[in-house]
């Protein structure tokens, strides 16, 4: 009976587990993921926006230049100290990076959605609204 019973509760916390979709359990947005959109703005693949969450640091590519810093997740989602290379960028390139780092800067809380077909998405939101969305890279 005790094997039973020990047996239907690893299954059941086997069963939640993969109902949390394909990341599993996560405690924060770890991972690199690839920017789909920018305050309703869709962004493509080949415009080069990704942001990577690693531990406490995020890193990435605005469409231009390179970024790197720390993030806090102890009151929804802060950034701090990011540093940035400085290449000229024109054009569309210049464009993506200002409404990135205006999106970076107005950022105060996260959360992750599913997504059909696209798996689970990434939010960066102000005040509940996105204005950061993107899916993790493979």
């Amino acid at each position: 009976m005790r094997a039973a019973a020990s047996l239907a509760l690893a299954l059941s916390l086997l069963s939640s587990v993969a109902m949390a979709g394909d990341l599993g359990p996560r405690l924060g947005p770890d991972g690199a993921w690839q920017v789909i959109e920018l305050d309703g703005a869709e962004i493509a693949p080949s415009d080069n926006v990704v942001v990577s969450f690693n531990a406490g640091r995020i890193s990435g590519n605005s469409g231009c230049n390179r970024f790197s810093g720390s993030y806090d997740l102890t009151r929804g989602l802060s950034f701090g100290g990011l540093a940035m290379t400085r290449m000229a960028c024109p054009g569309r390139r210049g464009e993506l990076e200002a409404s990135f780092t205006a999106a970076m800067d107005r950022v105060n809380d996260w959360r992750f959605t599913d997504v059909e077909g696209a798996g689970t998405e990434l939010q960066l939101l102000r005040d509940a609204r996105p204005v950061l969305r993107a899916l993790l890279q493979p």
